[in-house]
């Protein structure tokens, strides 16, 4: 899952691991960080990275299923002003052809007048970004 790499041998579900994820939004792979030594995992730890361009970003895990492969966070703060950010994340199985199909989501808020910009950065720049990176780390 976006966001969920293979930190060490049998560890899947890493919160603060990028190290395939959307390198194309991050400063490098090992900014992201898991503050106050919380697990990866652990439901309301708290990831700490920072964009290309410096932005920071804290993110909070709201949820994890590994029944339902998907997990949620917010954003807690962030450089870029996006407010009320809340994402889902999810992967279902495809019977025909042995393959995933995944969604994200987000639902923010944001200053009027930024709504396109902070869409597309959403949409383009986060999502396609991170969808891009899996395709190519397991094609």
């Amino acid at each position: 899952m976006f966001g969920f790499a293979r930190n060490e041998p049998g560890d899947r579900k890493a919160f603060g691991n990028f190290s395939f994820t959307n390198a194309a939004i991050l400063h490098a792979t090992v900014i992201a960080r898991i503050e106050a030594g919380a697990a990866s995992d652990a439901i309301g730890c708290v990831r700490n990275f920072s964009l290309t361009d410096g932005a920071n970003i804290r993110e909070q895990l709201l949820s994890l299923s590994d029944l339902d492969h998907s997990f949620s966070y917010s954003i807690l703060e962030a450089d870029i002003p996006l407010q009320d950010y809340i994402a889902h994340f999810s992967l279902l199985p495809v019977t025909d052809g042995n393959t995933t199909f995944a969604t994200w989501s987000a639902r923010f808020t944001c200053p009027t007048g930024m709504e396109d910009e902070l869409k597309q950065t959403v949409s383009q720049g986060v999502f396609q970004a991170g969808f891009d990176a899996l395709k190519a780390r397991f094609t």
